[in-house]
């Protein structure tokens, strides 16, 4: 039901009464909505309105006449007192009144382009009036009913005005930005690992979304509610993951990404070189510390532990360079450390998560373009800071060979995305590929401490009531590849013990796995039966029990032991296999005992 009376437009849609295009109030029933705008179509409508009430009856009057009633059913909708109901429905009304002929909702507003919203619109003229847009390349503007669609074509800025058949006018004020990202998106990422971690599908995940994205250039990716799941050698997910984009000069925008994620299941592969980059520990000044070329279809494990010992920030940095004129694709297991005080800290975090991933060959698969790098650490080291890492690399090439190289360089300007890096073991995620210097392309020589076959399998049986069996980690030092020198305490090794501890009596026994920090300060990691057992950081000589084992009478056990010796610790260590309560270590062995 629509009226006009002395150039007032009263409406009734449904229980909602409109005057002017004003939503003035809603009622209880469609019919009480058409009485009242019956009873106001008949009046001569003036500002003259207020709230008044009879005993326990609220109601509106204009020019004295009574308009609407507040029921006690509207008064429960609204969760408010009929008396204050009717101050407000009066404050509508009287606005709805002595509105102009023209007016929109809001003085301005902000469109992504792209995208079209509805602003209302209110006056006595709003079905007669015309709308003018500043500049149709920026926006469309289309009036329906009671108010006007706009629809952002570009970024920018627009007015966009009402007028009236008076002539009466008003101008709204529109802005267009982008979205800095537009959603759904569909994606795709690939790992490998049987199974790949959920570090390394976070990881894999992290880097499709930041790298394939179709955002704005400088958008800040971030994904929300995203957990993580082992999967399986050539097996398929898809994650449904709500993310956020900011950039500058655009509008935030949320959304779903669709990320289907594969396991490719690569053929499992040990690390044929350790890379030892460590020489020296303590860095006096930036100049580059290490580099070595990585051939086609090689695999290496690389360690690097350095202390900032200069008086000035630096920088260190690990960078892979692909400088042929092909993509490249490597499969990487990350292990890299925040900067630390005590590099025994710093050592045992990198060990900690390169192992986690390197039990089952959880790694990311990264592809690198033609003349690009990827940065694999990137850490600000301040005086006195110790930075360690311990990382896989495996080249999935046939023909093209990278170039791995670490440089401790001077402060460097951080943009949004490198400020991230620094911050993280896994930088490539927020940086992506880069174009490759030409200098940083080319090394003189490559370093000389290369160790072939960086792992160590050990067998040892103890039996309940025999002499206590000592291990020993980091003793005998693996040689270099051009066999000059060998790699005191074995750091960065990984030693395998294929451990049987039997019971052959009749009487149940408890034995302990105990670690002692023979040669100074240091800690221990170990991975038994694939569940993570980490020591306290001990004093020189201290020993503590890594593992209590309960057997029964004659039980045999057969446990697989992993572990390595870690940066910025003291080796050899010693493993124990022991009577839970013996206190004797190895240091306490006659000389001719210890091996």
């Amino acid at each position: 039901m629509c009226v006009t009376a002395l150039a007032h437009r009263v409406e009734a849609q449904g229980r909602i009464l409109l005057v002017n295009e004003f939503l003035v109030c809603r009622l209880c029933s469609a019919q009480k909505a058409r009485t009242v705008a019956q009873r106001l179509s008949s009046l001569r409508v003036t500002a003259d309105v207020e709230a008044q009430t009879s005993g326990n009856t609220a109601y509106v009057t204009v020019s004295g006449h009574q308009v609407v009633e507040v029921s006690p059913i509207e008064a429960k909708q609204n969760n408010i007192e009929p008396k204050a109901l009717a101050d407000v429905w009066a404050s509508r009304l009287k606005t709805a009144i002595t509105a102009p002929a023209v007016q929109f909702d809001k003085p301005s507003i902000s469109v992504p382009v792209g995208k079209s919203v509805r602003v209302g619109m209110f006056g006595s003229a709003v079905r007669e009036s015309a709308i003018v847009v500043s500049d149709g390349a920026v926006v469309r503007a289309k009036k329906i009913g009671g108010s006007v669609s706009i629809l952002a074509l570009k970024s920018g800025t627009a007015e966009v005005t009402a007028i009236s058949p008076s002539g009466a006018k008003n101008t709204m004020q529109v802005d267009t930005k982008e979205l800095a990202a537009q959603f759904p998106q569909y994606i795709k990422a690939a790992v490998s690992g049987n199974p790949a971690q959920p570090q390394t599908i976070e990881g894999a995940i992290q880097l499709a979304v930041r790298s394939q994205l179709k955002a704005a250039a400088d958008a800040d990716i971030k994904l929300l509610d995203f957990t993580p799941y082992p999967l399986g050698a050539t097996e398929s997910r898809q994650y449904q993951i709500h993310a956020r984009a900011i950039a500058k000069d655009c509008f935030t925008s949320e959304g779903i990404v669709n990320v289907t994620i594969r396991n490719v299941g690569l053929p499992p592969a040990d690390d044929a070189e350790l890379w030892y980059c460590n020489d020296p520990e303590s860095v006096k000044k930036a100049g580059p510390l290490f580099a070595n070329y990585l051939g086609p279809g090689h695999q290496a494990r690389m360690l690097y532990h350095h202390v900032n010992a200069s008086n000035d920030t630096l920088f260190l940095k690990i960078t892979l360079i692909n400088a042929s004129d092909a993509p490249a694709s490597v499969v990487l297991v990350p292990g890299d450390s925040d900067p630390q005080r005590d590099p025994l800290v710093a050592g045992i975090q990198a060990a900690e998560q390169f192992m986690a991933g390197s039990q089952t060959h959880s790694g990311e698969i990264v592809t690198i373009p033609p003349q690009s790098s990827i940065p694999i650490s990137t850490r600000q080291l301040f005086p006195g800071q110790t930075v360690s890492g311990l990382c896989s690399i495996r080249s999935l090439s046939k023909d093209q060979e990278l170039l791995v190289r670490v440089d401790a360089v001077p402060p460097f300007s951080l943009d949004t995305n490198w400020a991230a890096a620094i911050h993280t073991n896994s930088p490539w995620h927020y940086v992506g590929p880069f174009p490759a210097d030409a200098d940083d392309s080319q090394i003189a020589n490559p370093t000389e401490f290369i160790y072939p076959n960086p792992a160590r399998e050990m067998s040892v049986t103890y039996a309940v009531g025999g002499k206590p069996k000592f291990i020993r980690l980091g003793q005998e030092p693996i040689r270099r590849k051009d066999l000059q020198d060998g790699l005191d305490g074995n750091f960065g090794v990984t030693y395998d013990i294929n451990a049987t501890i039997a019971n052959p009596t009749k009487q149940p026994a408890d034995i302990e796995l105990s670690f002692e920090a023979s040669a100074g300060y240091c800690a221990g990691l170990f991975y038994i039966d694939y569940k993570t057992y980490r020591t306290p950081y001990l004093s020189p000589h201290a020993d503590v029990q890594v593992m209590k084992i309960h057997l029964a009478p004659d039980e045999v056990r057969h446990l697989a032991i992993r572990t390595i010796p870690i940066s910025g610790g003291t080796f050899p260590a010693t493993l124990s296999i022991r009577p839970v309560g013996c206190k004797l270590r190895y240091r306490d062995l006659p000389p001719d005992e210890r091996r």
